[in-house]
Order: C-alpha cells, then structure tokens, then sequence
C-alpha cells in the first residue's frame, strides 16, 4: 500500500481539570477507501497502566488530532505514551500499513 502515516508526538495538557493526552495523525497518499484505527496506551515502569483506541471506518487523507481525557486515579509524574497507528486500505493496491511512535510526557 502506498499510503503513509505520520504520527505526531503525544502531548499531555492540563486545562479544565484534567489531564489531557492529545495526539495528531496524518495520513498522506491514501488513494482507496480505508479504514484506520489509532491505539493510546500511557505506561510506567513497563507495564501499561491506561489504553484507550479509536476506529474509524472512512478514514481520508488529512490530520485527525485524538483526543483523550486521562483517568483521574493516575498519579503525577514521568509516563511513557505509545501509540500506534494502522491504516488497511482497498482497492487494487490493498493491504495494511502500520506506524508507532513513543514518547516521555509529564501527566
């Protein structure tokens, strides 16, 4: 498939009173109908303490920022965010194209 993914790096705000985890995707090159599907998971020491995933069913060309209100029991400090995207794609060129990116965010 020729389609690519860029994935932002995951950011956590703290606006409204609560911990957000905001993330944006792109999707370039999508030339057939597809469907996508984005997985959040916060980890610390190893071990994933929160997962959350969207899916979307028409998924076009374009940025999509995910948005996600974190758990209220997380206690503050150093996290470790991973998310991974997967686009399958139609068509004449079908077939599943897959991108993670990982990062250190204060929550």
């Amino acid at each position: 498939p020729s389609v690519r993914i860029s994935i932002g790096a995951p950011k956590v705000s703290t606006r409204g009173g609560g911990r957000v985890l905001r993330v944006a995707v792109r999707l370039r090159r999508l030339r057939a109908k597809g469907a996508q599907g984005v997985v959040l998971r916060l980890m610390r020491r190893g071990r994933t303490v929160a997962t959350r995933s969207f899916a979307i069913r028409h998924a076009r060309n374009g940025a999509r920022t995910f948005s996600w209100r974190l758990p209220g029991g997380l206690p503050h400090g150093p996290y470790r965010a991973q998310v991974d995207a997967t686009v399958a794609s139609m068509g004449a060129q079908a077939g599943t194209r897959r991108a993670a990116r990982r990062a250190t965010v204060q929550a």
